[in-house]
């Protein structure tokens, strides 16, 4: 799934290309795929004995919902409040799940540590990381929000071990290594445009 799901990144660059005009450049493209090849070292989809076809197509439907998502907040971010569209977004999707799921009779036997723990994920997950996302579409474009993102898995290993002691393995370590480079070689080169004018200017 987790393979599955970064495949957003190519739904964003070419979502955003007819959508709101942000073209593809070739770093981002080899960038990209030097990340992506990163994330399959970690971990290799092709590896699973069993895979399920209708898990593959949630998951599908789950990149394109977030593809869409990215996009249109690049589009329309200037003109609305990040923080209650987020919060508006929260409240939906809590009452879409109820409306789905119904009323669990395991919510009444959540203990007090999975409640904490469950407010903290929700806090540093679905609240503050999408605020973060949606606010970075202001300044940078969605491409480059998404290429970005897919620092997560190395981070997670480097966290993970701080926190758990869960040592990561050669190769989960190579991976992470292959993915950050990839995702620096565009927005290394968006740094530099960035600063060109100025130097221009300034000469």
């Amino acid at each position: 799934f987790t393979v599955l799901q970064r495949s957003e990144l190519i739904i964003v660059a070419l979502l955003a290309w007819p959508l709101i005009g942000e073209r593809i450049d070739g770093r981002f493209w080899i960038g990209a795929a030097i990340a992506l090849g990163g994330l399959m070292l970690i971990q290799n989809p092709f590896a699973e004995t069993d895979a399920r076809a209708v898990g593959a197509a949630w998951a599908g439907v789950a990149v394109l919902c977030f593809a869409l998502m990215t996009v249109i907040t690049r589009k329309v971010v200037h003109r609305i409040d990040v923080v209650s569209v987020n919060a508006l977004r929260l409240w939906l999707s809590l009452a879409c799940w109820f409306a789905w799921n119904g009323l669990p009779s395991e919510l009444f036997e959540i203990s007090v540590p999975q409640m904490l723990y469950g407010s903290l994920a929700g806090f540093f997950g679905p609240f503050m990381a999408r605020l973060c996302l949606m606010n970075s579409a202001k300044y940078i474009e969605a491409r480059v929000t998404t290429l970005v993102t897919l620092a997560a898995p190395p981070l997670t290993l480097v966290i993970a071990y701080i926190l758990l002691s869960d040592l990561p393995n050669a190769r989960e370590i190579q991976g992470g290594i292959v993915m950050l480079v990839g995702i620096s070689i565009p927005v290394i080169s968006l740094m530099l445009q960035a600063r060109q004018p100025r130097t221009t200017r300034a000469g």
